[in-house]
């Protein structure tokens, strides 16, 4: 079963969990405050890590919080 990350949307908590592919998008719950916890990437296929990470590196948060896009690693800033 792969691996992915999710990241909560009231207390930013990020954790891993171990789901079929087909759940993989489905909202889970936060162990830290139970509240509904979103999709952020694989851990286990590594071809959609990069396009993950590629996509999300044009967001407001990952330019905010210095992440590739603010290094300027990728190359898209």
């Amino acid at each position: 079963m792969p691996l992915y990350v999710y990241v909560c949307g009231s207390c930013g908590n990020q954790f891993e969990r171990l789901r079929e592919f087909a759940q993989r998008l489905d909202p889970s719950a936060c162990p830290k405050c139970t509240s509904e916890a979103r999709f952020a990437l694989s851990l286990s296929t590594p071809g959609f890590v990069g396009a993950a990470a590629a996509e999300s590196c044009g967001s407001p948060e990952a330019i905010a919080s210095g992440g590739c896009c603010g290094d300027g690693a990728c190359g898209r800033n």
